[in-house]
């Protein structure tokens, strides 16, 4: 799951870098934008913290702050917070709800188009945290740390190296 939410950070990094930006000093470009009442849902695979196969499910919100220099060379940062729901393969495991809570930032140097980003490289960092109640009553909590290398191909973020990825359950 973190690998997934790690991607799905970077990838959202493509919708940031798409939205025009406003004129800052030495010829950066700076934007902020806020998204409110976002869904995804996606399989727990790689599962985090040893839980079984399912499809996890959240409602979130998400605000990025992004910076471009005339160079080509970007930074953002992000915050993600939301409910999520975990819905195992296997119905006799009991279904989790609880809340999730990330922060990502990427680095890195491309070439822009209209819409983004679309050749270069970026590393992508994140932390996560999930908090959880099974309805059978046993509790899940896990916090990851995320790092990753990405080439950005014809505008797609595509993994090139995980530099860490760990989780403390």
């Amino acid at each position: 799951m973190k690998t997934v939410l790690a991607c799905a950070a970077s990838l959202a990094l493509c919708l940031v870098l798409a939205v025009p930006a406003s004129a800052g000093g030495n010829g950066a470009q700076t934007s902020t934008v806020t998204l409110q009442n976002q869904f995804a849902t996606f399989p727990n695979n790689p599962p985090l913290c040893n839980s079984p196969q399912g499809q996890v499910s959240i409602t979130f919100n998400v605000v990025f702050h992004l910076t471009v220099q005339s160079d080509g060379t970007f930074s953002d940062t992000g915050t993600m917070a939301g409910t999520l729901v975990f819905v195992p393969t296997d119905a006799s495991l009991p279904t989790f709800t609880g809340t999730i809570a990330d922060w990502f930032g990427d680095q890195g140097v491309a070439t822009f188009g209209q819409f983004g980003p679309i050749n270069g490289t970026a590393t992508d960092t994140s932390t996560m945290m999930v908090q959880a109640m099974g309805s059978d009553g046993s509790k899940f909590d896990a916090h990851s740390v995320f790092k990753g290398q990405f080439a950005i191909v014809n505008g797609a973020f595509i993994p090139l190296q995980i530099l860490i990825n760990k989780a403390t359950c």
